[in-house]
């Protein structure tokens, strides 16, 4: 027997135990609570809440970690803004009020989306909380290491797929992009089918830095994002054929402080001790930059280098020891 009931009132005439009234009572209020919910816009004008269709001959690109630093970016240039910290309808309201779009962080386990039925689930998930949010898209940021060809690539692959479809059809000129590494050669064991995950979705956010993160050779202080280096993988992108304007180039504000062993001033390079970190060897110790003036007392600190390596076309601050 099937209980059909549109008001709280129904339940009177049910033949339940006081109970069972009680749960089903609390179970029609939270539904309504969160219908209510889903449906009332924060923002001051309501057209706010209307997502962004409109597409961009380019993209500028933000990640933005919390708190209220969104207030401080050139919203004149800021096309799209991943929500990676607490979700802030103050900066929805805001970033639609400037055409740009707000998406939503996607990061799940990937043996976890081996089954359809979890693929699926997942992106529901995510579709609905973006609707009850009114986010314009995802950014999916995965970066686990996968075998090419095993169970998980071809998880991952579908997902992307099925994302994309769905939040295209759920959300129209909803956008889907993916973070990959700074070139497609397997940078940290993730051997993705780039060629088919940017077929399926919308942007490439190519992550051109933390370069170093694999180092077999000799340990030399580099750049984090070498400027020959970043190109190559770019030039690597392009190889497979891959739509450039579906590129998106990820540039850091940080950099590594290394503790070197030695410094050639001939040569503009140190040598470095080895740091475990993640199973591979690590490049230095990370300095974060809010702003330019956070590194000038490092320029004052250490003095300006001004050799510039041949191979990765970078200057350089050293302070010799002693």
């Amino acid at each position: 027997m099937r209980n059909q009931f549109k008001t709280p009132g129904d339940l009177g005439r049910l033949q339940l135990p006081p109970a069972a009234k009680m749960f089903y009572f609390l179970l029609f209020s939270s539904s309504i609570f969160l219908v209510c919910r889903a449906i009332v816009c924060p923002c001051e004008r309501p057209e706010l809440c209307e997502q962004i269709r409109d597409e961009r001959d380019f993209e500028v690109y933000v990640f933005d970690v919390g708190g209220k630093t969104w207030k401080s970016y050139n919203w004149s240039m800021v096309t799209t803004v991943a929500a990676f910290g607490k979700y802030d309808a103050e900066l929805m309201c805001y970033a639609h009020s400037k055409g740009a779009r707000l998406v939503l962080k996607g990061d799940v386990h990937l043996p976890y989306i081996v089954d359809q039925d979890n693929r699926t689930a997942w992106i529901t998930e995510k579709v609905n909380l973006a609707k009850s949010q009114f986010m314009d898209g995802i950014n999916i940021d995965i970066e686990q290491a996968v075998d090419e060809g095993s169970s998980e690539y071809r998880a991952l692959t579908y997902l992307v797929k099925g994302t994309t479809e769905a939040f295209h059809r759920e959300i129209p000129g909803s956008q889907v992009s993916f973070d990959v590494a700074w070139s497609p050669n397997c940078i940290d064991k993730r051997c993705y089918d780039y060629v088919a995950i940017a077929e399926s979705c919308d942007l490439l956010f190519v992550m051109s830095y933390d370069e170093q993160s694999q180092i077999m050779g000799d340990c030399i202080a580099m750049a984090n994002a070498p400027l020959s280096q970043t190109l190559n993988g770019y030039d690597q992108f392009l190889s497979l054929k891959i739509n450039p304007k579906k590129l998106v180039m990820g540039v850091p504000w940080y950099g590594y402080d290394y503790p070197c062993l030695n410094f050639s001033q001939q040569g503009g390079f140190g040598l470095f001790r080895k740091r475990k970190k993640k199973g591979f060897f690590s490049l230095g110790f990370r300095r974060d930059f809010g702003a330019f003036k956070d590194v000038l007392p490092f320029i004052k600190t250490y003095g300006f280098n001004s050799l510039r390596k041949t191979v990765s076309s970078y200057p350089c601050m050293s302070k010799p020891s002693g």
